[in-house]
């Protein structure tokens, strides 16, 4: 027989949206109402791989679209590296390279971590504009379901450590003013240059007794999901992670859209 405290993993499913908890938590849960977000960027990132498909089907073989994915902030465009025919970027900076180098090379955005209109990246959600279109994960609109969540696996707790870095900036916003509704104290750790030292960070919030903690969604926090949920149970300290990719990893809870679904 499993141990009581990590078999039970219920899952909830509503518009995309993932919550995933591990221990003996679910009961506590079962009532909680689910917003719908993420379901309309699958519906965009089929009918752009349509697109894509396409395209490349109509043209003599063996040319196919020579498509640069940006990662880094960088995007090189001179010899040796090809005549880009498209670019994907994830991340913030790497958007904002993309539309430096270019104006006329098309651009699909993966927003998962920022607000695309907010930065001014697109003019509107319908019509983007320019040379811009791509998938947007409202990740800001699900901060505060996300602290409201923590709230119930964690009643007691009355002082909260929000995690965030310069990917994440408004999240971190959202889930302070989010926190203040439920009357909890907020402490923000802010990282700024990789790699992330989690061990001091939540050191530090088990030296002033907080509570609780909240995961903003970025992608170096992502890439150190296994990094961030072993420190946590280190510490002992109730978690909520922003992708159930975390709770995967064994995390305590996890609410968010699945990547895998959305991708």
């Amino acid at each position: 027989m499993p141990d009581a405290n990590e078999a039970v993993i219920p899952t909830y499913l509503a518009g995309g949206n993932t919550c995933r908890i591990r221990g003996g938590l679910g009961p506590q849960l079962i009532k909680a109402e689910f917003a719908a977000a993420a379901i309309c960027a699958t519906i965009v990132a089929v009918a752009l791989a349509v697109v894509l498909a396409d395209a490349a089907h109509a043209q003599p073989a063996p040319k196919l679209p020579v498509i640069g994915i940006l990662a880094t902030g960088q995007l090189r465009t001179g010899a040796p590296y090809p005549a880009l025919e498209l670019v994907a970027g994830g991340t913030l900076p790497s958007l904002e390279a993309a539309r430096r180098a270019s104006s006329v090379i098309p651009i699909v955005m993966i927003a998962v971590d920022y607000d695309p209109l907010a930065t001014g990246m697109v003019s509107s959600l319908n019509r983007p504009g320019g040379d811009i279109t791509g998938v947007f994960v409202r990740q800001i609109e699900l901060t505060p379901k996300r602290m409201e969540l923590l709230k119930e696996i964690a009643p007691k707790a009355q002082r909260v450590a929000i995690l965030s870095d310069p990917f994440t900036v408004d999240q971190l916003k959202t889930a302070e003013s989010t926190a203040r509704t439920f009357g909890l104290r907020v402490l923000p750790i802010q990282f700024q240059t990789p790699p992330y030292d989690y061990a001091a960070a939540f050191a530090s919030a088990a030296k002033e007794r907080l509570g609780a903690a909240l995961v903003t969604v970025g992608p170096v926090f992502f890439r150190d999901r296994a990094r961030l949920v072993e420190v946590a149970g280190q510490q002992r300290i109730p978690t909520m992670f922003p992708l159930p990719e975390f709770a995967d990893a064994g995390g305590l809870i996890a609410y968010g859209a699945s990547l895998d679904v959305t991708f």
